[in-house]
Order: structure tokens, then sequence, then C-alpha cells
């Protein structure tokens, strides 16, 4: 029975970790955000800034979406035990 649920195991682990690395892809882009030379009226920087937020969004946008997928899997693999 565990072997057969390995997969589903191995499925919510990968979520989890590609969680984890849009958590650090998020706190990077955080960072560059921070800076406070992009808050200018330079025309290079403000296009930086617009291309920074567009990229936070689509992280978050992103991290919500493994979220869900990685507790539904959990959900499904604790179902499963719980079955056994």
């Amino acid at each position: 029975r565990r072997e057969a649920l390995a997969p589903l195991k191995q499925k919510a682990k990968k979520a989890e970790q590609y969680i984890e690395r849009l958590n650090v892809e998020k706190e990077k882009v955080a960072g560059i955000l921070a800076d406070p030379a992009l808050y200018t009226n330079d025309d290079e920087a403000k296009a930086k800034l617009a291309r920074l937020q567009g990229e936070a969004g689509k992280i978050g946008k992103a991290i919500e979406a493994a979220e869900a997928k990685w507790m539904a899997l959990t959900e499904e693999y604790d179902k499963a035990v719980k079955v056994d």
C-alpha cells in the first residue's frame, strides 16, 4: 500500500520544493524592490520598477497556485493513508 502511495507523496514533496524556490525568488525580487534608486524619475529606473513589480505579481500568483496544488496533493495523500 505504501509503495502505491509513494508517487503521490513524491508529487507533494516536489510541489513543496517548488513553493520554496518561488519564495526564494520572491524574496530576491522584494530585496531589489527595496532599493530607493528604483523610485526616481529616471526612465530606466521606472522601466525596471515596472518590470520587477510585474515579476513580483507573477511570482505571487505562482505561489498561490503551487500552494493550492500542494494542499490538494497533501490532503489526497493523508486521506489515502487513513484508509490504509
